[in-house]
């Protein structure tokens, strides 16, 4: 006689089990080493914003996969680092050279030109 407590045969429990059942859940992977340091080095909403999207692509995904915790930090990082390059860039500030020293708006008369020149000589 069989028992009713284990599986039948015809029925194994795992060939079963959702594939997305085993992705990890948002703060677990927050809670890793690489993805603190992402939070660091960036910020922690934007780290999870990409952690979020990462696991729906996976669950929407027809066969999800196997996700790790390295590959969400890796592709955390490639993501948020290549979106950052695209909006820091570096750039010189001369709106205050304009302002506040008037320098290309109007000539110097020459006069003043020799008065400073004087003063720097001193």
């Amino acid at each position: 006689m069989r028992s009713a407590s284990g599986p039948t045969p015809d029925k194994d429990p795992d060939k079963d089990a959702d594939p997305r059942r085993a992705l990890p859940s948002v703060e677990r992977l927050l809670a890793t080493a690489r993805l603190r340091e992402l939070a660091d080095r960036f910020t922690r909403a934007e780290v999870k914003r990409e952690v979020v999207a990462l696991l729906e692509e996976a669950r929407r995904a027809s066969e999800p996969g196997l996700l790790t915790e390295d590959s969400v930090a890796s592709s955390v990082e490639i993501r948020l680092a290549s979106g950052h390059e695209l909006l820091l860039r570096p750039v010189i500030n001369g709106t205050g050279i304009l302002i506040h020293t008037n320098l290309g708006r109007s000539p110097i008369h020459a006069e003043a030109w020799d008065d400073a020149s004087e003063l720097v000589e001193r």
